[in-house]
C-alpha cells in the first residue's frame, strides 16, 4: 500500500494557502460576496472538523496513513484541517460546474445584491 501521509498534508497545506490567497484577492478588490464566502467556508469547516473530531463516527477516520485519528487531534490542527477542507470543498463544487451541464452554476449572493 503506497503511503499518501506527505501528499495529503502537502494537498491540505496548498488548499488552505489557495483560501487565503483568494481572501486577500476578494478583499482588495472589495467584493464582499467573495470575502463572505470563503470567510463561511472556513469557519463552517473549522465547525464539522471539530464536530467530526468528537463524533463516535467519524473521530477514528484517519486522513493520513500512519498519523493521528481525527478525534486525536489538537485544536490547531483542526483549525488548519478545517480551514483547509472548508473552502477546498467549494472549489471542487465550482469545478463540477464546467462539465455538469445538467446543473446551474449560479449562486445567490450571500451579502447585498451581488
Amino acid at each position: 500500500m503506497t503511503n499518501l501521509g506527505p501528499f495529503t498534508a502537502i494537498a491540505l497545506l496548498i488548499a488552505a494557502l489557495y483560501a487565503a490567497q483568494n481572501l486577500l484577492r476578494y478583499a482588495k478588490a472589495q467584493d464582499w460576496n467573495g470575502t463572505l464566502g470563503i470567510l463561511l467556508a472556513a469557519v463552517t469547516g473549522i465547525g464539522v472538523v471539530a464536530l467530526a473530531a468528537h463524533s463516535d463516527a467519524t473521530s477514528a477516520l484517519h486522513l493520513i496513513t500512519n498519523g493521528p485519528a481525527l478525534g486525536n487531534l489538537d485544536g490547531g490542527s483542526q483549525v488548519l484541517l478545517g480551514i483547509s477542507v472548508g473552502p477546498a470543498a467549494t472549489d471542487l463544487a465550482d469545478v463540477r460546474n464546467p462539465f455538469d451541464h445538467s446543473t446551474s452554476a449560479a449562486k445567490p449572493p450571500i451579502s447585498g445584491n451581488g
